[in-house]
């Protein structure tokens, strides 16, 4: 019995492999296996969340006195995919997500909150939020 591949433009879920703009990745065991960034070499890491690290974005936000001013947060294609082996980004959030050639928008929950995400193939930021206007808050 096969698990089946669940995809869409930009990314693709294959049992328990994760792909975000051709990264893959997954979870085994206590550990997550992810890009090395040599090549298309793999490395066995720890999990460190990523959901943790935005919502300190969102927290200095807010003592900036620009919490009102977040309209999505963005993060770079690696840490989508970390996203998705957190639990974070879910088949479910991926398969209602909108796409474009260079971008996943999805909704995901962060900090018991929904919010609107967008992982970027390329971006300038690994992580960050931003306005309407889509520039860095």
């Amino acid at each position: 019995m096969g698990t089946g591949i669940v995809s869409g433009v930009n990314w693709s879920v294959d049992g328990k492999v994760f792909s975000i703009f051709g990264l893959r990745g997954y979870v085994d065991g206590l550990d997550w296996i992810v890009p090395s960034g040599i090549g298309s070499m793999l490395e066995r890491v720890k999990p460190a969340p990523v959901a943790d690290r935005i919502l300190d974005i969102i927290a200095e936000d807010e003592r900036n006195g620009k919490a009102r001013e977040i309209a999505y947060i963005g993060v770079e294609r690696y840490f989508g995919l970390r996203l998705a082996l957190e639990g974070v980004v879910t088949v479910e959030a991926l398969s209602k997500a909108r796409e474009t050639p260079s971008r996943i928008i999805c909704t995901v929950v962060i900090g018991g909150v929904e919010r609107l995400l967008v992982i970027f193939e390329e971006a300038s930021y690994s992580m960050a939020t931003y306005d309407t206007n889509h520039e860095i808050v």
